[in-house]
């Protein structure tokens, strides 16, 4: 792997795309208190420029979008213009970043006081011809001392017709989708249900209003067709379910690892399922005392397989989790700041001086062998794998 340093960064956080293009989103406040506003930029690492998108388009947070088309040339955002008073004109809008260009794929009103305050937007792009857009409304526990969201409109618009399809799935109505992640080209994880430990829902729940949570493995095409014909039970490859005592707090996808957290209330503990979706073969392991999201076990990919974090009364360790004998282990003087590949890296500060003392930032970077790769100063601020192989750190 081929290290290259970025200094004097003037992107702060990003994520990278492909062919070398790296996402930045900024976020600032809007006229709405509960609305955030976005600038999009995009950074080419191979030419070392940085460009806004679509800059005369105001860009505003109604929600989470997840992009479940793998090698997606497209970037979504949600746009808006005053129509009357609080009521906007609300666009769904994509932008081709490989050939520079904008185009609006879904219109609808909104009332911008009642985004993120008493509904919010969920948007799952599903391929480059269907969305699906979920609409979630704020209610009441049955005791009206807590409020999520947790009322669940859905729909399925197909860019190419301009065709509206109803979801009439009870599942999905019932309990919503909280994300979906790819796994191939037209296979994606979907999980249904909101879990109950963030914010010590399990104390604030009673067993009759808590949803059932499903894990499952679902194929696109059929996701679309089920929909389109007003299938009430849409067809999922179910790989685990949770309800009432037992919750997934946690549900991340890695190349190969669908990897997510049971937490059983009655136990206090959580288990790790890591669940190879090619070979279907399931590991776990079990982390206890956990009642709150804090306590759940770090776990982290290096070169797409799970390590554990297990931090010790002096020193930061990992722990290969097919392989227990193989560890990395850090002095705490240093700061965990990510993994990348196979490749740790951690900051800390160095002191000049021996009368008036001055501090530098500086960062290391580690192979699993816990050998040295690199110690440099700057400050860190994150770090990219390139389809070619090549990492590239951002520093300032």
């Amino acid at each position: 792997m081929e290290i290259r340093i970025v200094k004097n960064s003037s992107v702060e956080n990003g994520k990278y795309l492909k062919n070398g293009y790296i996402l930045e989103t900024v976020m600032s406040n809007s006229h709405y208190e509960d609305i955030k506003k976005t600038r999009i930029f995009l950074y080419n690492i191979h030419e070392n420029t940085k460009v806004e998108v679509a800059p005369k388009l105001d860009k505003y947070v109604f929600g989470d979008i997840f992009n479940v088309s793998t090698n997606s040339d497209y970037i979504y955002f949600v746009t808006a213009s005053v129509k009357e008073n609080d009521i906007y004109d609300a666009c769904i809008v994509r932008y081709n970043y490989i050939e520079n260009v904008t185009e609006p794929i879904y219109s609808f009103e909104a009332n911008m006081e009642d985004y993120n305050s008493i509904y919010r937007l969920k948007i799952f792009v599903l391929n480059d011809i269907c969305i699906l857009l979920q609409k979630d409304e704020l209610i009441s526990n049955m005791a009206g001392t807590f409020y999520d969201y947790n009322k669940h409109y859905l729909k399925l618009y197909n860019i190419n017709e301009n065709q509206i399809y109803e979801v009439v799935d009870e599942n999905f109505i019932k309990n919503g989708i909280e994300l979906m992640y790819a796994v191939s080209d037209n296979t994606a994880i979907i999980k249904t249900g909101f879990s109950l430990l963030p914010y010590d829902k399990y104390n604030v729940y009673e067993k009759e209003e808590m949803s059932v949570e499903t894990i499952s493995l679902v194929t696109i095409g059929q996701l679309i067709s089920d929909i389109m014909i007003g299938q009430n039970n849409i067809s999922t490859n179910i790989i685990d379910q949770a309800y009432s005592s037992r919750t997934f707090p946690v549900v991340e996808v890695w190349d190969e690892y669908l990897k997510y957290s049971a937490v059983n209330f009655d136990k206090r503990e959580e288990e790790v399922f890591f669940y190879n979706l090619e070979t279907k073969e399931v590991k776990s392991c079990i982390n206890q005392n956990v009642i709150r999201m804090q306590d759940l076990v770090n776990i982290y990919c290096v070169n797409n397989k799970p390590w554990i974090q297990v931090n010790g009364k002096e020193c930061i360790r990992f722990v290969n989790f097919e392989d227990m004998s193989s560890k990395v282990e850090f002095e705490d003087d240093r700061e965990f700041r990510d993994i990348i590949g196979d490749v740790f890296i951690l900051t800390c500060k160095e002191s000049k001086g021996i009368i008036k003392k001055s501090y530098y930032d500086y960062f290391e970077m580690y192979a699993v062998n816990n050998k040295l790769l690199l110690r440099e100063k700057g400050t860190y601020l994150f770090g990219v794998r390139t389809e070619d192989d090549e990492l590239y750190i951002f520093i300032k």
